[in-house]
Protein backbone atom coordinates (compact mmCIF):
# COMPACT_ATOMS: atom_id res chain seq x y z
CA UNK A 1 0.00 0.00 0.00
CA UNK A 2 3.07 2.02 -0.52
CA UNK A 3 2.33 5.41 -2.06
CA UNK A 4 2.45 9.41 -2.25
CA UNK A 5 1.75 11.01 0.42
CA UNK A 6 -1.60 13.46 0.84
CA UNK A 7 -0.59 16.86 2.52
CA UNK A 8 -3.01 15.86 5.24
CA UNK A 9 -1.47 12.45 5.59
CA UNK A 10 2.35 14.25 5.61
CA UNK A 11 1.08 16.74 7.96
CA UNK A 12 -0.12 14.24 10.38
CA UNK A 13 2.74 12.07 9.89
CA UNK A 14 5.02 14.84 10.93
CA UNK A 15 3.27 15.44 14.19
CA UNK A 16 3.16 11.67 15.17
CA UNK A 17 6.91 11.94 14.49
CA UNK A 18 7.12 15.13 16.27
CA UNK A 19 5.36 13.92 19.30
CA UNK A 20 7.57 10.24 19.52
CA UNK A 21 10.58 12.66 19.68
CA UNK A 22 9.16 14.13 22.42
CA UNK A 23 7.86 11.25 24.72
CA UNK A 24 10.39 8.49 23.37
CA UNK A 25 13.47 10.10 22.49
CA UNK A 26 14.19 13.25 23.73
CA UNK A 27 14.14 11.91 27.49
CA UNK A 28 16.64 9.51 26.64
CA UNK A 29 18.97 11.89 25.15
CA UNK A 30 18.28 14.73 27.72
CA UNK A 31 19.58 11.37 30.21
CA UNK A 32 22.66 10.70 28.56
CA UNK A 33 24.26 13.99 26.67
CA UNK A 34 25.79 14.99 30.04
CA UNK A 35 27.30 12.39 30.56
CA UNK A 36 28.91 11.51 27.80
CA UNK A 37 32.13 13.73 28.61
CA UNK A 38 35.36 12.16 28.83
CA UNK A 39 36.14 13.09 32.33
CA UNK A 40 33.34 11.73 33.35
CA UNK A 41 33.34 8.58 31.53
CA UNK A 42 37.51 7.72 32.53
CA UNK A 43 36.05 8.18 36.03
CA UNK A 44 33.09 6.17 36.32
CA UNK A 45 33.70 3.44 33.69
CA UNK A 46 37.24 2.79 34.48
CA UNK A 47 36.61 1.86 38.20
CA UNK A 48 36.93 -2.10 39.51
CA UNK A 49 33.21 -1.62 40.59
CA UNK A 50 32.34 -1.93 36.86
CA UNK A 51 32.96 -5.42 36.53
CA UNK A 52 31.40 -6.59 39.92
CA UNK A 53 28.54 -4.71 38.90
CA UNK A 54 28.45 -6.59 35.44
CA UNK A 55 29.11 -9.79 37.02
CA UNK A 56 25.88 -9.20 39.40
CA UNK A 57 23.82 -8.10 36.57
CA UNK A 58 24.62 -10.82 34.33
CA UNK A 59 24.40 -13.39 37.26
CA UNK A 60 20.91 -12.25 38.17
CA UNK A 61 19.77 -12.27 34.21
CA UNK A 62 21.17 -15.14 33.44
CA UNK A 63 20.33 -17.46 36.51
CA UNK A 64 16.29 -15.57 36.38
CA UNK A 65 16.08 -16.52 32.69
CA UNK A 66 17.24 -20.32 32.98
CA UNK A 67 15.08 -20.76 36.40
CA UNK A 68 12.02 -19.37 34.89
CA UNK A 69 12.28 -21.20 31.55
CA UNK A 70 12.81 -24.88 33.53
CA UNK A 71 9.97 -24.08 36.09
CA UNK A 72 7.46 -22.44 33.12
CA UNK A 73 8.19 -25.09 30.51
CA UNK A 74 6.62 -27.91 31.80
CA UNK A 75 3.20 -25.95 32.47
CA UNK A 76 3.19 -24.34 29.61
CA UNK A 77 3.05 -27.79 27.64
CA UNK A 78 0.49 -29.06 29.77
CA UNK A 79 -1.82 -27.02 29.64
CA UNK A 80 -1.91 -26.54 25.77
CA UNK A 81 -1.91 -30.80 25.93
CA UNK A 82 -4.02 -32.48 28.89
CA UNK A 83 -7.14 -31.12 29.74
CA UNK A 84 -6.97 -31.13 33.46
CA UNK A 85 -9.72 -30.82 36.26
CA UNK A 86 -9.78 -27.13 37.11
CA UNK A 87 -7.74 -25.75 34.02
CA UNK A 88 -9.09 -22.26 33.97
CA UNK A 89 -8.22 -22.07 37.72
CA UNK A 90 -5.12 -23.56 37.39
CA UNK A 91 -3.91 -21.24 34.59
CA UNK A 92 -5.08 -18.09 36.71
CA UNK A 93 -3.46 -19.41 39.65
CA UNK A 94 -0.16 -20.44 37.24
CA UNK A 95 -0.28 -16.91 36.09
CA UNK A 96 -0.99 -15.06 39.26
CA UNK A 97 2.80 -14.11 40.21
CA UNK A 98 3.23 -12.07 36.65
CA UNK A 99 0.28 -10.01 37.93
CA UNK A 100 1.89 -9.19 41.19
CA UNK A 101 4.91 -6.71 41.15
CA UNK A 102 8.24 -7.93 41.92
CA UNK A 103 8.43 -5.84 44.90
CA UNK A 104 5.55 -6.99 46.50
CA UNK A 105 6.89 -10.69 45.97
CA UNK A 106 10.51 -9.64 47.60
CA UNK A 107 8.51 -8.74 50.49
CA UNK A 108 6.21 -11.66 50.66
CA UNK A 109 9.82 -13.39 50.38
CA UNK A 110 11.31 -11.64 53.36
CA UNK A 111 8.95 -12.62 55.39
CA UNK A 112 9.19 -16.58 54.68
CA UNK A 113 13.14 -16.92 54.10
CA UNK A 114 14.35 -13.42 55.82
CA UNK A 115 16.63 -13.64 58.82
CA UNK A 116 13.40 -13.81 61.26
CA UNK A 117 10.74 -15.66 58.57
CA UNK A 118 7.99 -17.78 58.71
CA UNK A 119 9.85 -20.79 57.18
CA UNK A 120 13.40 -19.65 58.40
CA UNK A 121 12.41 -20.55 62.28
CA UNK A 122 10.68 -23.55 60.92
CA UNK A 123 13.40 -24.50 59.26
CA UNK A 124 15.51 -24.20 62.43
CA UNK A 125 13.03 -25.74 64.53
CA UNK A 126 13.55 -29.11 62.24
CA UNK A 127 17.01 -28.68 61.63
CA UNK A 128 18.75 -26.55 64.42
CA UNK A 129 22.27 -27.50 63.07
CA UNK A 130 21.40 -26.89 59.20
CA UNK A 131 22.78 -23.72 57.63
CA UNK A 132 20.01 -20.82 57.22
CA UNK A 133 18.69 -19.90 53.91
CA UNK A 134 20.31 -16.41 52.71
CA UNK A 135 17.69 -14.87 50.85
CA UNK A 136 19.69 -11.63 50.76
CA UNK A 137 22.24 -12.90 48.34
CA UNK A 138 21.87 -13.23 44.40
CA UNK A 139 20.60 -16.78 44.56
CA UNK A 140 17.68 -15.35 46.64
CA UNK A 141 17.31 -12.27 43.82
CA UNK A 142 17.11 -15.07 41.46
CA UNK A 143 14.81 -16.83 42.94
CA UNK A 144 12.19 -14.22 43.40
CA UNK A 145 12.57 -12.89 40.03
CA UNK A 146 12.12 -16.49 38.30
CA UNK A 147 8.83 -16.88 40.64
CA UNK A 148 7.83 -13.82 39.16
CA UNK A 149 8.55 -14.55 35.46
CA UNK A 150 7.94 -17.98 34.97
CA UNK A 151 4.31 -17.62 33.44
CA UNK A 152 6.25 -15.82 31.10
CA UNK A 153 7.99 -18.62 29.87
CA UNK A 154 4.45 -21.06 30.23
CA UNK A 155 2.78 -18.58 28.16
CA UNK A 156 5.52 -18.80 25.18
CA UNK A 157 5.53 -22.82 25.53
CA UNK A 158 1.86 -23.03 25.48
CA UNK A 159 1.42 -20.77 22.55
CA UNK A 160 4.07 -22.78 20.37
CA UNK A 161 2.37 -26.14 21.65
CA UNK A 162 -1.04 -24.77 20.48
CA UNK A 163 0.15 -23.64 17.11
CA UNK A 164 3.01 -26.59 16.10
CA UNK A 165 2.20 -28.68 13.02
CA UNK A 166 1.23 -32.01 14.18
CA UNK A 167 1.82 -34.04 11.04
CA UNK A 168 5.66 -33.81 11.63
CA UNK A 169 4.56 -35.12 14.89
CA UNK A 170 2.52 -37.83 13.46
CA UNK A 171 4.94 -38.76 10.76
CA UNK A 172 8.08 -39.30 12.98
CA UNK A 173 5.83 -41.36 15.46
CA UNK A 174 5.52 -44.04 12.93
CA UNK A 175 8.44 -44.59 12.63
CA UNK A 176 10.42 -43.74 16.15
CA UNK A 177 9.69 -44.24 19.85
CA UNK A 178 7.91 -41.73 21.82
CA UNK A 179 10.82 -39.92 23.22
CA UNK A 180 12.86 -39.84 20.15
CA UNK A 181 10.30 -38.51 17.99
CA UNK A 182 10.01 -35.97 20.98
CA UNK A 183 13.91 -35.37 20.91
CA UNK A 184 13.82 -34.98 16.98
CA UNK A 185 10.86 -33.51 16.06
CA UNK A 186 9.15 -31.80 18.91
CA UNK A 187 11.93 -30.17 21.08
CA UNK A 188 13.83 -28.66 18.17
CA UNK A 189 10.13 -26.88 17.18
CA UNK A 190 9.20 -25.75 20.80
CA UNK A 191 13.07 -25.11 21.83
CA UNK A 192 12.78 -21.03 19.73
CA UNK A 193 9.43 -20.43 21.70
CA UNK A 194 11.12 -21.23 24.85
CA UNK A 195 14.49 -19.56 24.03
CA UNK A 196 12.05 -16.76 22.95
CA UNK A 197 10.54 -16.77 26.38
CA UNK A 198 13.73 -16.89 28.19
CA UNK A 199 15.16 -13.94 26.33
CA UNK A 200 11.99 -11.96 27.53
CA UNK A 201 12.60 -12.94 30.76
CA UNK A 202 16.52 -12.10 30.60
CA UNK A 203 15.67 -8.93 29.50
CA UNK A 204 13.38 -7.78 32.89
CA UNK A 205 15.46 -9.56 35.15
CA UNK A 206 19.16 -7.50 33.75
CA UNK A 207 17.00 -4.06 34.24
CA UNK A 208 15.19 -5.11 37.60
CA UNK A 209 15.81 -2.46 39.92
CA UNK A 210 13.56 -3.08 42.94
CA UNK A 211 14.10 -6.94 44.14
CA UNK A 212 18.23 -6.56 43.90
CA UNK A 213 17.38 -3.26 46.16
CA UNK A 214 15.23 -4.72 48.87
CA UNK A 215 17.58 -7.62 48.84
CA UNK A 216 21.20 -5.75 49.03
CA UNK A 217 21.98 -6.81 46.13
CA UNK A 218 24.63 -4.60 44.20
CA UNK A 219 23.50 -4.43 40.19
CA UNK A 220 23.10 -1.90 37.73
CA UNK A 221 20.35 -0.51 38.29
CA UNK A 222 20.41 0.00 41.97
CA UNK A 223 23.64 1.35 41.61
CA UNK A 224 22.42 4.14 39.22
CA UNK A 225 19.33 5.08 41.58
CA UNK A 226 22.01 5.49 44.27
CA UNK A 227 24.57 7.67 42.47
CA UNK A 228 21.79 9.99 41.73
CA UNK A 229 19.35 10.09 45.18
CA UNK A 230 21.99 9.52 47.40
CA UNK A 231 25.49 10.71 46.22
CA UNK A 232 23.65 13.52 43.64
CA UNK A 233 25.49 12.19 41.09
CA UNK A 234 23.27 12.37 37.89
CA UNK A 235 25.81 12.64 35.40
CA UNK A 236 27.70 9.39 37.16
CA UNK A 237 24.66 7.49 37.24
CA UNK A 238 24.11 7.96 33.54
CA UNK A 239 27.58 6.65 32.51
CA UNK A 240 27.21 4.26 34.86
CA UNK A 241 24.58 2.39 32.83
CA UNK A 242 26.18 2.42 29.60
CA UNK A 243 27.06 -1.44 29.75
CA UNK A 244 23.77 -2.57 30.98
CA UNK A 245 22.19 -0.37 27.79
CA UNK A 246 24.49 -1.93 25.75
CA UNK A 247 23.88 -5.22 26.93
CA UNK A 248 20.43 -4.99 26.74
CA UNK A 249 20.43 -3.29 23.13
CA UNK A 250 22.62 -6.64 22.23
CA UNK A 251 19.67 -8.77 24.11
CA UNK A 252 17.11 -6.84 22.21
CA UNK A 253 19.26 -7.37 18.70
CA UNK A 254 19.51 -10.98 19.05
CA UNK A 255 15.52 -11.06 20.03
CA UNK A 256 14.36 -9.38 17.00
CA UNK A 257 16.69 -10.94 14.76
CA UNK A 258 16.99 -14.70 15.54
CA UNK A 259 14.84 -15.14 18.52
CA UNK A 260 11.10 -13.78 17.37
CA UNK A 261 11.90 -14.62 13.55
CA UNK A 262 11.81 -18.15 14.59
CA UNK A 263 8.81 -18.30 16.73
CA UNK A 264 6.51 -18.94 13.89
CA UNK A 265 8.63 -22.11 12.91
CA UNK A 266 5.46 -24.46 14.83
CA UNK A 267 2.73 -22.64 12.98
CA UNK A 268 0.19 -24.02 10.42
CA UNK A 269 -1.10 -26.63 13.31
CA UNK A 270 -3.45 -28.94 13.22
CA UNK A 271 -6.11 -29.96 15.58
CA UNK A 272 -4.70 -30.44 18.94
CA UNK A 273 -6.62 -33.15 19.46
CA UNK A 274 -4.27 -35.24 17.02
CA UNK A 275 -1.64 -35.88 20.14
CA UNK A 276 -1.99 -39.11 21.68
CA UNK A 277 -2.86 -38.38 25.59
CA UNK A 278 -0.05 -39.04 28.06
CA UNK A 279 0.39 -42.10 29.99
CA UNK A 280 -2.29 -40.74 33.04
CA UNK A 281 0.18 -41.24 35.56
CA UNK A 282 2.23 -38.80 33.72
CA UNK A 283 -0.47 -36.93 33.44
CA UNK A 284 -1.65 -36.66 36.85
CA UNK A 285 2.27 -35.29 37.66
CA UNK A 286 2.11 -33.10 35.66
CA UNK A 287 -1.32 -31.72 37.13
CA UNK A 288 0.65 -32.62 40.79
CA UNK A 289 3.89 -30.47 39.69
CA UNK A 290 1.39 -27.41 38.28
CA UNK A 291 -0.70 -26.56 41.53
CA UNK A 292 2.41 -27.62 43.49
CA UNK A 293 4.21 -24.38 41.41
CA UNK A 294 1.06 -22.50 41.67
CA UNK A 295 0.80 -22.76 45.40
CA UNK A 296 4.69 -22.34 46.16
CA UNK A 297 4.61 -19.38 43.81
CA UNK A 298 1.45 -17.51 44.78
CA UNK A 299 -0.48 -19.04 47.32
CA UNK A 300 2.62 -19.25 49.75
CA UNK A 301 3.71 -15.74 49.50
CA UNK A 302 0.23 -14.40 49.28
CA UNK A 303 -0.64 -16.49 52.57
CA UNK A 304 2.51 -14.93 54.49
CA UNK A 305 1.67 -11.41 53.96
CA UNK A 306 -1.59 -12.29 54.83
CA UNK A 307 -0.43 -14.11 58.17
CA UNK A 308 1.61 -10.72 58.80
CA UNK A 309 -0.82 -8.25 58.21
CA UNK A 310 -3.47 -9.98 60.95
CA UNK A 311 -5.79 -8.69 62.57
CA UNK A 312 -8.13 -7.90 59.68
CA UNK A 313 -8.32 -4.99 61.12
CA UNK A 314 -5.03 -3.91 59.66
CA UNK A 315 -6.29 -4.59 56.07
CA UNK A 316 -8.76 -2.03 56.63
CA UNK A 317 -6.70 0.57 57.83
CA UNK A 318 -4.49 0.18 55.21
CA UNK A 319 -7.14 0.72 52.78
CA UNK A 320 -8.38 3.31 54.17
CA UNK A 321 -4.86 4.45 54.34
CA UNK A 322 -3.82 4.59 50.64
CA UNK A 323 -7.53 5.93 49.30
CA UNK A 324 -5.84 8.95 47.63
CA UNK A 325 -2.77 6.45 46.30
CA UNK A 326 -5.17 4.25 44.90
CA UNK A 327 -7.01 7.01 42.87
CA UNK A 328 -3.98 8.49 41.94
CA UNK A 329 -2.32 5.12 40.26
CA UNK A 330 -5.62 4.15 38.47
CA UNK A 331 -5.76 7.72 37.77
CA UNK A 332 -2.34 7.59 36.36
CA UNK A 333 -2.74 4.21 34.69
CA UNK A 334 -5.92 4.43 32.96
CA UNK A 335 -4.90 8.08 31.11
CA UNK A 336 -1.59 6.21 30.26
CA UNK A 337 -2.94 3.26 28.69
CA UNK A 338 -5.65 5.08 26.90
CA UNK A 339 -3.02 7.43 25.61
CA UNK A 340 -0.38 4.49 24.52
CA UNK A 341 -2.83 1.95 22.85
CA UNK A 342 -4.28 5.67 20.68
CA UNK A 343 -0.85 6.96 20.22
CA UNK A 344 0.93 3.31 18.95
CA UNK A 345 -2.35 2.58 16.94
CA UNK A 346 -1.49 5.81 15.22
CA UNK A 347 2.32 5.27 14.85
CA UNK A 348 1.45 1.13 13.86
CA UNK A 349 -1.34 2.79 11.11
CA UNK A 350 1.14 5.12 9.52
CA UNK A 351 4.29 2.82 9.35
CA UNK A 352 1.33 0.56 7.79
CA UNK A 353 0.84 2.99 4.93
CA UNK A 354 4.95 3.60 4.85
CA UNK A 355 6.18 0.18 5.62
CA UNK A 356 8.62 1.43 8.15
CA UNK A 357 10.21 -0.05 11.26
CA UNK A 358 9.10 2.51 13.85
CA UNK A 359 8.56 -0.25 16.22
CA UNK A 360 11.75 -0.71 16.72
CA UNK A 361 12.54 2.80 18.29
CA UNK A 362 9.94 2.73 20.93
CA UNK A 363 12.03 -0.08 22.90
CA UNK A 364 14.93 2.04 23.46
CA UNK A 365 13.25 3.94 26.96
CA UNK A 366 12.59 0.69 28.17
CA UNK A 367 16.08 -0.78 27.45
CA UNK A 368 17.76 2.29 29.39
CA UNK A 369 16.19 1.14 32.41
CA UNK A 370 13.72 2.96 34.48
CA UNK A 371 15.87 5.27 36.70
CA UNK A 372 17.91 6.31 33.65
CA UNK A 373 14.39 7.34 32.01
CA UNK A 374 13.36 8.84 35.68
CA UNK A 375 16.37 11.05 35.08
CA UNK A 376 15.92 12.04 31.66
CA UNK A 377 12.52 12.93 32.55
CA UNK A 378 13.58 15.34 35.17
CA UNK A 379 16.22 17.18 32.79
CA UNK A 380 14.06 17.48 30.28
CA UNK A 381 10.79 18.98 32.27
CA UNK A 382 11.87 19.97 35.22
CA UNK A 383 11.90 24.03 33.92
CA UNK A 384 9.74 26.88 34.45
CA UNK A 385 6.85 28.30 32.14
CA UNK A 386 4.93 25.30 30.82
CA UNK A 387 6.80 22.21 30.98
CA UNK A 388 7.02 23.34 34.78
CA UNK A 389 3.37 22.65 34.87
CA UNK A 390 3.27 18.91 33.41
CA UNK A 391 6.27 18.21 35.89
CA UNK A 392 4.59 19.85 38.91
CA UNK A 393 1.56 17.30 37.77
CA UNK A 394 0.28 13.84 37.54
CA UNK A 395 1.18 14.16 33.67
CA UNK A 396 4.96 13.41 34.31
CA UNK A 397 4.02 9.98 35.64
CA UNK A 398 1.93 9.61 32.75
CA UNK A 399 4.65 10.68 30.27
CA UNK A 400 6.83 8.00 32.05
CA UNK A 401 4.59 5.19 32.40
CA UNK A 402 3.79 5.82 28.07
CA UNK A 403 7.57 5.75 27.39
CA UNK A 404 8.37 2.91 29.48
CA UNK A 405 6.06 0.56 28.33
CA UNK A 406 5.10 1.94 24.59
CA UNK A 407 7.19 -1.06 23.10
CA UNK A 408 4.62 -3.34 24.33
CA UNK A 409 1.25 -2.21 22.60
CA UNK A 410 3.43 -1.06 19.61
CA UNK A 411 5.22 -4.01 19.00
CA UNK A 412 1.93 -5.87 19.71
CA UNK A 413 -0.16 -3.72 17.17
CA UNK A 414 2.06 -4.22 15.12
CA UNK A 415 2.02 -7.72 14.76
CA UNK A 416 -1.84 -7.94 14.43
CA UNK A 417 -1.87 -5.18 11.57
CA UNK A 418 0.74 -7.34 9.46
CA UNK A 419 -1.74 -10.10 10.03
CA UNK A 420 -4.39 -7.97 8.08
CA UNK A 421 -5.28 -8.25 4.55
CA UNK A 422 -4.67 -4.94 2.55
CA UNK A 423 -8.00 -5.69 0.39
CA UNK A 424 -10.15 -3.90 2.04
CA UNK A 425 -7.92 -1.24 2.86
CA UNK A 426 -7.20 -0.56 -1.13
CA UNK A 427 -10.74 -0.65 -2.11
CA UNK A 428 -12.01 1.54 0.14
CA UNK A 429 -8.82 3.89 -0.84
CA UNK A 430 -10.09 3.41 -4.58
CA UNK A 431 -13.53 4.41 -3.60
CA UNK A 432 -11.84 8.13 -2.15
CA UNK A 433 -11.33 7.31 1.62
CA UNK A 434 -8.85 8.70 3.39
CA UNK A 435 -6.56 7.08 5.42
CA UNK A 436 -8.40 8.24 8.75
CA UNK A 437 -11.62 6.97 7.87
CA UNK A 438 -9.86 3.51 6.79
CA UNK A 439 -8.07 3.47 9.83
CA UNK A 440 -11.24 4.04 11.93
CA UNK A 441 -13.89 2.05 9.60
CA UNK A 442 -11.88 -0.60 8.27
CA UNK A 443 -8.48 -1.58 10.21
CA UNK A 444 -9.68 -0.45 14.07
CA UNK A 445 -12.70 -2.85 14.09
CA UNK A 446 -10.79 -5.86 13.03
CA UNK A 447 -8.18 -5.24 16.15
CA UNK A 448 -10.60 -4.23 18.63
CA UNK A 449 -10.66 -7.33 20.62
CA UNK A 450 -6.33 -7.07 20.29
CA UNK A 451 -6.68 -2.93 21.44
CA UNK A 452 -8.43 -3.86 24.60
CA UNK A 453 -6.23 -6.60 25.67
CA UNK A 454 -3.31 -4.40 24.69
CA UNK A 455 -5.21 -1.52 27.11
CA UNK A 456 -5.40 -3.88 29.67
CA UNK A 457 -1.91 -5.08 29.60
CA UNK A 458 -0.87 -1.80 29.75
CA UNK A 459 -3.11 -0.92 32.69
CA UNK A 460 -1.59 -3.89 34.56
CA UNK A 461 1.78 -2.52 33.87
CA UNK A 462 1.44 1.13 34.99
CA UNK A 463 -0.75 0.07 37.87
CA UNK A 464 2.85 -2.03 39.50
CA UNK A 465 5.02 0.73 37.44
CA UNK A 466 7.57 2.08 40.25
CA UNK A 467 11.60 2.58 38.92
CA UNK A 468 10.47 5.53 37.07
CA UNK A 469 8.02 7.03 38.88
CA UNK A 470 9.66 6.69 41.95
CA UNK A 471 11.77 9.67 40.40
CA UNK A 472 9.09 12.09 38.84
CA UNK A 473 6.05 11.62 41.46
CA UNK A 474 5.34 14.91 42.24
CA UNK A 475 4.11 16.25 45.82
CA UNK A 476 0.55 15.25 46.32
CA UNK A 477 0.05 12.51 43.50
CA UNK A 478 2.15 9.61 45.32
CA UNK A 479 1.04 6.39 43.94
CA UNK A 480 0.46 3.15 45.58
CA UNK A 481 4.03 1.69 44.42
CA UNK A 482 6.23 4.69 45.41
CA UNK A 483 4.47 4.90 49.17
CA UNK A 484 4.69 1.11 49.82
CA UNK A 485 8.50 1.09 48.17
CA UNK A 486 8.97 3.67 50.74
CA UNK A 487 7.49 1.80 54.05
CA UNK A 488 9.45 -1.20 53.40
CA UNK A 489 12.37 0.31 54.09
CA UNK A 490 11.10 2.65 56.74
CA UNK A 491 7.72 1.39 57.56
CA UNK A 492 6.78 -1.54 60.52
CA UNK A 493 5.85 -4.94 59.08
CA UNK A 494 2.50 -5.28 59.50
CA UNK A 495 1.30 -2.51 57.37
CA UNK A 496 4.02 -3.18 54.62
CA UNK A 497 1.88 -6.63 54.70
CA UNK A 498 -1.15 -5.01 54.83
CA UNK A 499 -0.41 -2.31 51.62
CA UNK A 500 0.94 -5.17 49.89
CA UNK A 501 -2.38 -6.76 50.09
CA UNK A 502 -3.91 -4.38 49.21
CA UNK A 503 -1.52 -3.27 46.33
CA UNK A 504 -1.98 -7.24 45.34
CA UNK A 505 -6.15 -6.64 45.34
CA UNK A 506 -6.02 -4.17 43.11
CA UNK A 507 -3.62 -5.95 40.34
CA UNK A 508 -5.91 -8.79 40.77
CA UNK A 509 -8.85 -7.07 40.43
CA UNK A 510 -8.14 -5.08 37.15
CA UNK A 511 -6.25 -7.69 35.43
CA UNK A 512 -9.64 -9.63 36.32
CA UNK A 513 -11.70 -7.03 34.59
CA UNK A 514 -9.54 -6.23 31.98
CA UNK A 515 -9.79 -9.94 31.07
CA UNK A 516 -13.59 -9.91 30.92
CA UNK A 517 -13.50 -7.18 29.04
CA UNK A 518 -11.56 -8.29 26.28
CA UNK A 519 -13.22 -11.93 26.43
CA UNK A 520 -16.31 -10.12 26.17
CA UNK A 521 -15.06 -8.26 23.54
CA UNK A 522 -13.90 -10.96 21.34
CA UNK A 523 -17.10 -12.46 22.25
CA UNK A 524 -19.32 -10.04 20.16
CA UNK A 525 -16.43 -9.36 17.37
CA UNK A 526 -16.53 -13.19 16.51
CA UNK A 527 -20.53 -13.52 16.94
CA UNK A 528 -20.91 -10.16 14.58
CA UNK A 529 -18.37 -11.40 12.32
Amino acid sequence: MRRAYTRGEALFGLALLTVFGVVVVAPVIAAYLPALAPSVLAEVLATPRQWRLFFNSILIAGGTALLAAALGTIPGAILALERLPGRRILAAALAAPMLIPSYVLAVAWIELLGKNGLLTRLLGELAPNAPSPNLYSIPGVILVLAFTYYPIAALCTFSAVRRMDRRFHEAASMSASGTRTFLAIDLPLLLPAIAQGAGLVFMLGLLSFAVPSLLQISAYPVEIYARFNSFHDPAGAVAQSLPLLGFAMLGYLVWTRFLQPRHNWPARGGNRNTFARAHPALSAAGAVYCWVLAGITAGLPLGALTVRALPPRGLLDAWLAAREEIFTTVLVASTSASLAVAFAFALTYHARLRRSQLHHWSAIPFLVSGPILGLGLIRLWNHHGPPGWVYDSFLIMVLACVARYLVFVHFGLHVAMRQLSPAAEEAAAVGGAGALRRAACIVLPQLRHGVVGLWGLFFVLALGELDTIMLVCPPGWTPLSVRLFSLMHYGPSQLVAALALVVVAVMLCAAAACGLLYLATRKLFHERG
